[in-house]
């Protein structure tokens, strides 16, 4: 997402095609996520249904050529994406369906940390229209710490001589 973003900053391509490949990436999160259930993989199917009449109640709700396909910076210095311009409770089902797999594979660590990090973005960001922007880069320190803890893992356990703990 942050890529994307760069490119709107930059105005490298149509702000109106990265906006609408935005949407995408945000819509295709909880399909991966779902896809990646290891225990109780007989559930795939039934979420990934549910998702996909989710999704299909919001385009009948707002039809995509009333969606305003645009980001812009806002006051605060972030972009404000006008294309997530919903309501509370599609946020709160969409992260339902995200945060599916964090539960049934009892992840719960992440999800709590997640959870809290989507209750300080819509709390501090939702006037400013920018909260999406910042639940992304949350996500990303804590992708990117977590990549690095296995990583770190991986080096100190491979190293009989090493010093790391």
């Amino acid at each position: 997402m942050q890529l994307i973003e760069y490119f709107v900053w930059s105005k490298t391509y149509s702000n109106r095609l990265l906006s609408q490949i935005a949407l995408l990436v945000i819509f295709f999160q909880p399909i991966l996520n779902i896809l990646n259930i290891e225990k109780k993989t007989e559930l795939i199917p039934y979420l990934l249904l549910a998702y996909f009449i989710f999704a299909l109640q919001y385009i009948i709700i707002k039809p995509f050529n009333t969606v305003d396909f645009s980001m812009v910076p806002s006051k605060n210095g972030h972009l404000s994406w006008k294309w997530l311009n919903c309501n509370l409770l599609i946020i709160l089902i969409w992260y339902m369906f995200l945060s599916s797999r964090w539960i049934i594979d009892k992840m719960y660590i992440i999800l709590i940390l997640l959870t809290i990090f989507l209750i300080i973005t819509i709390i501090l960001y939702k006037d400013t229209q920018t909260w999406g922007s910042m639940w992304c880069w949350l996500c990303n320190f804590t992708s990117f710490y977590l990549i690095l803890s296995v990583f770190y893992k991986d080096i100190c356990s491979y190293n009989p001589f090493s010093s790391c703990s």
